[in-house]
């Protein structure tokens, strides 16, 4: 930590720019953080108006106690911000099969309503229910983890924390497994659902969409935090 004078004597841009890196290894969104700085510049502006012996850095303080307290205050606006615990740990598989299982029994009414009685499970409706099947589990994994990743960015959290969601929702996605047993004589066709997951076999195209979705953040993150450094 930075001693009182250490902080007295920094000029006000390097000051700016120790505050803009600490609030950018914490995962505030960067345009929070330029929206920051710029406003905490302008203060600097009118600190200097009002008394020319004062300076920003020793009115704001050291830059790592005020990173804190503008965190803290970012996160508290929003549910996740203040519960990622819940939200990106607990929430996601959960929220994943639900609705999965919620777009499979609409598909499956969907396919009901176009084919008639699907007791008998023709064809067409066998294998319309199966590309449904394969694209439903690749699509909802991929969804969730994009969507909790986006609100974790979006309130405040480190990478971490957007890591979270995208690696629960490969590994369900790679262990999940739902398919279709048709039988020629009615009512005896089967839609099975499971878990199971080979450690010597290649992960499924849902598996990695989500770590997708993980790297576009790792990257979308890195040039802000390199130009802070700058």
């Amino acid at each position: 930590m930075s001693s009182p004078s250490l902080v007295s004597s920094m000029s006000p841009e390097n000051m700016l720019q120790n505050l803009a890196r600490q609030l950018a290894r914490r995962g505030l969104p960067r345009g929070y953080v330029r929206r920051v700085i710029s406003e905490l510049r302008d203060h600097g502006d009118d600190v200097r108006q009002e008394s020319e012996g004062e300076s920003l850095a020793s009115r704001l303080g050291e830059p790592r106690a005020l990173a804190d307290e503008i965190v803290s205050a970012y996160r508290k606006k929003s549910f996740i911000g203040r519960h990622p615990l819940f939200a990106l740990a607990v929430g996601p598989i959960p929220l994943a099969i639900l609705i999965w299982a919620a777009v499979m029994a609409g598909t499956f009414l969907g396919l009901q309503w176009w084919y008639g009685d699907m007791s008998g499970l023709e064809p067409g409706a066998a294998f319309a229910l199966l590309v449904f099947n394969d694209v439903w589990k690749t699509v909802v994994p991929f969804a969730v983890a994009g969507v909790a990743a986006w609100f974790a960015a979006r309130s405040g959290h480190r990478l971490r924390w957007i890591a979270l969601p995208c690696l629960l929702m490969a590994v369900w996605a790679a262990a999940f497994d739902s398919g279709l047993q048709v039988s020629p004589f009615p009512n005896q066709s089967k839609f099975t659902v499971g878990l199971g997951m080979s450690l010597f076999s290649l992960p499924p195209l849902a598996a990695c969409l989500p770590l997708l979705v993980l790297a576009w953040h790792v990257i979308h993150r890195a040039p802000f935090n390199q130009h802070s450094e700058a």
